[in-house]
């Protein structure tokens, strides 16, 4: 009787491991998939190597931004085409891009002495969390070098169980002294 019913187990047993294969077997993608945004890349060909490209117009810096060492950049001065006898201009001006007045470049606003000066001002304040500290009633935050210094001080004391504190190897007679070592803090933690 006990053998029937082990054989009787044997099914539900087998259906419980196939569902669970089942559960496991990878899915086969759904065929209506929600379709999202979709993005259109478009590839515009390259200049032609013979097509001239505008030159960009220099722009001044604003007034604040400008040092004593950097000299203001002057408009590009339309150029006056020499008039012909009859009085009429020529039918091509020179363009206005090349007749900007060479000068030196200006400076790039990080690489002032302003900005410089800036730096060396912040990095010589303190830290905004120590002014914060500072400002509070907070007790002081332990340091690096402290915290070292403080561990290496728990060190300097033995370790009482190997019998490393004053009075020991006395045998049962150094049993009040472990006991004073241990209670006072002079033994290795």
């Amino acid at each position: 009787m006990r053998l029937e019913r082990r054989q009787a187990l044997w099914l539900p047993i087998g259906l419980l491991h196939a569902l669970l294969l089942l559960a496991y077997l990878p899915q086969p993608p759904a065929a209506t998939a929600p379709r999202g945004r979709s993005v259109v890349v478009q590839l515009l060909p390259a200049p032609r190597p013979g097509a001239r490209v505008p030159k960009a117009q220099p722009v001044a810096p604003p007034a604040w931004a400008r040092s004593p060492a950097t000299p203001a950049l002057r408009p590009p001065v339309e150029a006056q085409a020499p008039q012909s006898p009859t009085g009429e201009s020529p039918s091509s001006p020179l363009p206005t891009a090349e007749l900007a007045l060479p000068g030196p470049a200006p400076l790039p606003l990080l690489q002032t002495d302003a900005t410089r000066q800036a730096i060396r001002l912040a990095a010589r304040a303190p830290l905004l969390s120590e002014r914060a500290a500072s400002a509070t009633d907070a007790p002081a935050r332990e340091t690096a070098q402290q915290r070292f210094g403080r561990e290496v001080a728990q060190t300097a004391h033995g370790n009482c169980l190997k019998g490393e504190f004053p009075g020991a190897g006395a045998g049962l007679l150094s049993l009040p002294m472990f006991l004073i070592a241990e209670a006072s803090g002079r033994c290795q933690k």
